[in-house]
């Protein structure tokens, strides 16, 4: 539990281990530190963005604009501080009303030149608050097919170099023509600090033996951040810490492996597999035979479920599409983790080998995979509980995606077995002397002739950073989260918030409250007259919103001893 528990502190010191949070680069560091002090690896980071975004609890300032009170809600970060209304946001004419939370988006993250003009530009943009910048084509262009793409709301960006807010008119060339989504123009400075923002960096981890065949590599993954909510101790610390305590007892037994392997510790798993998927782009864009020599992936992720099932993914229902290749290692991969467990005993089953955690990425990119998983929020059957004991009808983890993910969460004693089928797996395939006549006894397939995409994000810069001495740092930002709130011409103030973060401190958080000019007749709707006028040149409101000790063992296999683990 050492590992656990110091994940555990780190939640709570810094308010949780989310993605590009400080509590994840806590949890980054400490990886790192272990590694170093346990391991001779070579320990590699690799950095890349993401679009993030976290719900925060803002401070607040009061300001008066043209006789409506706004509450621009402002805290950490000293430009966010300063937002003056008519300065750095204003309501745009005709905006539509309602009460947004959504994540902070920016459409030029999603192609090269994109102005919001094409539908294309919308496209992965859908339930998010988006910031796409003037320019192209009209701001009504943009707003109707932002819309249809189901965008919670938009930021008009200004160009950088103009100081004052966008405060236009959104409606077509006929009466009636809205949109009905809220609309917030901004100013330059406003603009480039939340584009700044809707990009945070995050990093994955790598740690790579000495010794063994570089090209039958086994790679060994697990995601390291958790959901914004919660601690994340089972989903996925669990996981984590046992890859790590793994990492410490190979290195511990100081044997000759005979293939190489890669400990890794993912970040933005719970953004949509968004580290595995960039580390395999970036062996696809820098060095694709380091992609083509990993034989197989092992993957741990929630491994210590308190209402837990024993769950080994089901390989040999790996989809066609992923080739034949996959589906023969894959099962072999499963055979393994079945045999072990019969061997203790441990009742078990398969559960979905649908790409749903990190192994997503291996799998389509023809590399077999395997893993262990002990449930999540689906409910345990009257079928389970007779093979597992436990409680029926309710979740494997109750805790799932919660605040209450913590230590107390964790089922130890189910955490020490599957640590001992994981680490006898991994121990199998490590010292194997053929990988590929382990892996693949009637041949080894071809690959597919089209692979499946390593990613499908806006992951964009991806650099690589090679640590040997000295304390581990990382450069991650804090993510970004936009609310926003508008209300009609007739009803009462709105509110807007857009949540933001720095680089340096605790996620940076700014609301507003948005009143609608009182001279507009109609906002959600279409006016009640032909004649129906824009709002007055004076808009009421805008926004914008380890050590080793003590879990489990893995006794001997027919060649050599699996190291102990303990999480």
């Amino acid at each position: 539990m050492t590992h656990l528990n110091a994940l555990q502190d780190i939640a709570n010191e810094y308010e949780g281990r989310r993605t590009a949070s400080t509590g994840f680069n806590a949890s980054v560091d400490y990886v790192i530190k272990v590694l170093r002090n346990y391991t001779d690896y070579d320990i590699e980071t690799i950095f890349f963005e993401v679009n993030d975004y976290l719900p925060i609890t803002p401070g607040s300032l009061s300001v008066e604009m043209d006789g409506v009170a706004v509450e621009l809600q402002a805290k950490f970060g000293s430009d966010l501080d300063n937002l003056q209304p008519h300065i750095d946001f204003e309501t745009m004419g005709f905006s539509g009303s309602g009460n947004v939370s959504a994540p902070l988006t920016a459409v030029a993250l999603t192609g090269t030149d994109a102005w919001g003009c094409d539908a294309a530009d919308w496209a992965s943009l859908a339930d998010t608050v988006a910031l796409v910048p003037r320019g192209g084509c009209a701001f009504y262009a943009k707003a109707v097919l932002a819309e249809a793409a189901g965008v919670a709301a938009i930021l008009f960006g200004n160009n950088v170099s103009e100081t004052e807010a966008l405060r236009y008119t959104v409606a077509g060339s006929e009466p009636g023509q809205y949109v009905n989504i809220p609309m917030l123009g901004l100013s330059g400075a406003t603009t480039q600090l939340l584009f700044d923002l809707a990009k945070a960096t995050q990093d994955t981890v790598i740690a790579t033996t000495k010794t063994g065949r570089p090209d039958r590599a086994v790679a060994i993954g697990s995601h390291l951040d958790s959901v914004p909510f919660g601690p994340g101790i089972n989903d996925n610390g669990s996981g984590s810490s046992f890859n790590l305590e793994l990492a410490i007892q190979f290195a511990a037994k100081r044997v000759e492996f005979a293939n190489q392997v890669r400990f890794l510790f993912f970040g933005a798993e719970e953004l949509g597999l968004l580290g595995s998927k960039a580390y395999v782009q970036h062996l696809q864009d820098t060095n694709i035979e380091s992609l083509r020599n990993i034989s197989c992936m092992l993957n741990f992720d929630m491994i210590a479920s308190p209402n837990f099932i024993r769950g080994v993914y089901n390989g040999s229902s790996a989809a066609p599409e992923y080739g034949q290749r996959v589906l023969d290692g894959s099962t072999v991969i499963e055979n393994l983790f079945t045999d072990r467990l019969e061997a203790k005993k441990l009742a078990h089953e398969l559960t979905d080998f649908d790409g749903r955690s990190d192994y997503g990425p291996f799998i389509a990119n023809g590399i077999p995979s395997g893993g262990l998983f002990t449930g999540a929020e689906v409910t345990k059957t009257i079928e389970q509980r007779n093979m597992y004991g436990g409680v029926p009808y309710a979740a494997y983890d109750p805790c799932y995606h919660q605040a209450c993910d913590t230590v107390e969460n964790i089922n130890q004693k189910v955490l020490a077995e599957m640590a001992d089928a994981g680490a006898y797996v991994a121990f199998q395939l490590a010292m194997a002397k053929d990988l590929d006549a382990l892996l693949f006894p009637e041949g080894k397939p071809g690959l597919p002739t089209t692979p499946g995409p390593a990613t499908t994000s806006t992951s964009t810069s991806i650099k690589t950073t090679t640590t040997t001495a000295g304390p581990a740092t990382s450069t991650t930002a804090a993510p970004t989260t936009t609310t926003m709130t508008t209300a009609a011409p007739t009803t009462t103030t709105t509110t807007t918030t857009t949540a933001t973060t720095t680089t340096t401190a605790a996620p940076a958080t700014t609301t507003t409250t948005t009143a609608a000019p009182t001279t507009m007749t109609t906002i959600t709707a279409a006016p009640t007259t032909s004649t129906t006028a824009a709002p007055t040149a004076s808009p009421t409101a805008a926004s914008s919103t380890h050590s080793p000790t003590d879990a489990s063992s893995s006794t001997a296999n027919s060649t050599a001893a699996a190291p102990s683990t303990s999480t």
